[in-house]
């Protein structure tokens, strides 16, 4: 099934080996065949794929791409979780802006996506729907459409129905499950911080221990509101900041990263009405380093 002039799909219908089904199904010759697999021009539902015998399975969708574009997502380490002819949603890797900002020269997950959908359309553009902080990796949603963008952010909190996020944190917490309703205000220098006053906007954070080895823990945290650097304030404000976070306290960075991770956001359509579901699975190094 042809999905665009730089883009060729076949269903897999049962188990081979991928080299063989590009030659009995794609029709390419070996050499041509092998030719596309070395020049990451073979993708493996959303994954490039380069290996000869790799064993594709009944209902994957092999893709050959011509214009070589999740090849040019890999060098910035970008992921596809889901595409649509409305939207498309990734998995930000730490490091990386989520929007473009004054300085010209860096680089951020906007003007990637752009690039990669101007690669099979040259009218395509991408719009910012949310944000994640720099050094937060994880699920990020951008509208291809200024319509579809508008109609998402206009009710934002009221469609979102779940942000959920993992993080590991310095220290063991003495509560193993709370619900934290802290109260956030931002100085002149664009720090957030606690209003004990309760004059702040209202922040809950939600969080439980699912690991931990006396030194760190491992936290699935889902917050009801989403407010700038909420998760970040609130461990803080706990005592026990998130590792590599020394602009919030954190003293520890063996991960050399910020350990906070988008794991699920969970948004209903506005037009259609059904529950889009997103994850991006938790680093492994979070477990690691919070490993008995």
């Amino acid at each position: 099934m042809a999905k665009s002039k730089k883009e060729i799909s076949f269903q897999v219908s049962k188990p081979a080996e991928l080299l063989s089904f590009l030659m009995e199904e794609g029709g390419f010759s070996r050499k041509d065949a092998k030719a596309l697999l070395s020049h990451d021009s073979v993708v493996v539902g959303r994954k490039i794929q380069t290996k000869y015998n790799y064993m594709l399975k009944k209902g994957q969708t092999v893709t050959i791409d011509y214009s070589n574009r999740f090849a040019y997502l890999r060098e910035y380490g970008i992921d596809i979780i889901f595409e649509s002819d409305e939207m498309v949603v990734i998995n930000k890797p730490c490091g990386l802006l989520s929007v473009n900002s004054d300085n010209k020269l860096l680089l951020s997950a906007h003007s990637v996506i752009d690039s990669y959908l101007k690669l099979t359309d040259s009218g395509a553009k991408a719009f910012v729907v949310h944000r994640l902080d720099k050094d937060t990796s994880g699920v990020l949603l951008f509208a291809k459409s200024e319509k579809l963008k508008r109609l998402l952010q206009n009710d934002w909190n009221e469609r979102v129905k779940e942000r959920r996020y993992c993080a590991v944190t310095e220290g063991v917490m003495e509560k193993k499950e709370d619900v934290v309703i802290s109260y956030l205000k931002q100085d002149k220098n664009n720090m957030v911080y606690e209003s004990f006053d309760k004059s702040g906007e209202q922040a809950i954070t939600n969080y439980r221990v699912i690991a931990e080895n006396g030194e760190y823990s491992l936290l699935d945290i889902a917050i009801a509101t989403g407010k700038k650097n909420q998760i970040r304030v609130c461990m803080k404000g706990l005592g026990h900041p998130i590792i590599g976070d020394k602009k919030y306290g954190g003293k520890k960075n063996p991960l050399k990263r910020m350990a906070l991770h988008a794991c699920k956001l969970s948004i209903v359509h506005p037009i259609t009405g059904e529950l889009l579901e997103f994850q991006a699975p938790t680093p492994k190094s979070f477990a690691q380093i919070t490993a008995v």
